[in-house]
């Protein structure tokens, strides 16, 4: 078994006192010694490199799911590594994603504005507000709702999707849409933002 040679070079990556090497080596050595893997005979470059990949995005993932920071984007974007559309009105898009605009609401938290409450009034401006909610913003919502209903009714033996922040703001739509409705719901809110005329 090669179990030996994965030992030896544990002993050689502590020497050189890389902790995240050598705690990597030890999770392959202890996968390789519970025959959960395969110990390699050669590795090629290619082979390293995925591995690592491999590695490196698990381990994010685990920071990921353990930061107590940004729950907000957590919750839109719960698996790294996911691909995120950016368009024209990138900026904005991610400041919603990360729950950092210049909304009334994320304004006053970070003490630029002096009341968490929408101009209109009704409600702390949050970002659900402002694409759900804002009497302001009605008309701009309303060419957005609409096409977002449109998919609805094209959808087959689907007929109600449930429009909600997370439908709107989420990167991807975990399934409840395809990509290529998520992309024409995506352009759809990157529309009512731009449209709006609202800083964020």
């Amino acid at each position: 078994m090669n179990v030996s040679v994965v030992v030896a070079l544990v002993q050689h990556i502590i020497r050189l006192k890389y902790e995240k090497v050598d705690r990597q080596a030890r999770e392959m050595a202890y996968d390789i010694f519970k025959e959960n893997i395969s110990a390699p005979d050669v590795i090629s470059f290619h082979s390293a490199v995925k591995l690592s990949a491999d590695i490196a995005m698990k381990s994010w993932q685990r920071k990921w799911e353990l930061e107590t920071a940004g729950y907000y984007t957590i919750q839109l974007i719960p698996e790294v590594g996911r691909k995120v559309i950016f368009p024209v009105v990138g900026i904005s898009y991610c400041r919603m994603l990360l729950n950092y605009t210049m909304l009334n609401d994320d304004a006053n938290r970070t003490g630029t504005a002096q009341s968490p409450v929408c101009e209109c009034g009704n409600e702390r401006e949050t970002v659900q507000h402002f694409l759900l909610k804002c009497p302001l913003y009605r008309e701009g919502r309303i060419c957005m709702l609409n096409l977002i209903k449109s998919i609805c009714a094209s959808r087959k033996g689907k007929t109600h999707l449930d429009i909600s922040e997370f439908l709107l703001m989420a990167p991807t739509s975990n399934g409840c849409v395809s990509n290529r409705d998520n992309k024409i719901i995506k352009a759809a809110v990157f529309e009512f933002t731009e449209m709006s005329g609202r800083k964020l």
